[in-house]
């Protein structure tokens, strides 16, 4: 499976090294990463995705985190989740919109769908050319 130390840096490299990021922004950038970890957790064909959810949190006045969690289902019925979380990001690096929804809220959570033929697709791509 994923290394969460590793998608937890990733979020935060995200979010310092982008401007004014937008909720489609994120959405764009971390699509993929959350799709190889499902696309991993599926490739035995032991267990199937099921939902997810993403989740910003505000923390203070400047700061929030950005989590994932991710369910799966084996054949006998049984459920796994693969999940990461962010340390503090900055509010100041979100658009204006996104950012003051996320302070008014304190909560922001939104379904994960599964991903399609594109994603599927897309993934499949990059992983030949790696090897």
């Amino acid at each position: 499976m994923s290394d969460k130390t590793s998608i937890g840096d990733a979020f935060r490299k995200i979010f310092e090294d982008l401007v004014l990021v937008t909720l489609e922004d994120f959405q764009r950038v971390c699509s993929r990463m959350v799709y190889k970890t499902i696309f991993e957790a599926e490739s035995t064909g032991e267990r199937k995705y099921v939902g997810g959810e993403l989740v910003f949190e505000c923390v203070d006045d400047k700061n929030f985190t950005c989590s994932y969690a991710l369910y799966f289902q084996d054949s006998a019925g049984n459920f796994f989740k693969e999940s990461a979380k962010t340390g503090n990001l900055k509010l100041s690096t979100l658009a204006t919109d996104f950012r003051e929804e996320i302070i008014a809220n304190k909560i922001l959570k939104f379904e994960i769908p599964a991903p399609d033929d594109e994603a599927r697709a897309q993934y499949e791509f990059e992983e030949s050319n790696r090897k």
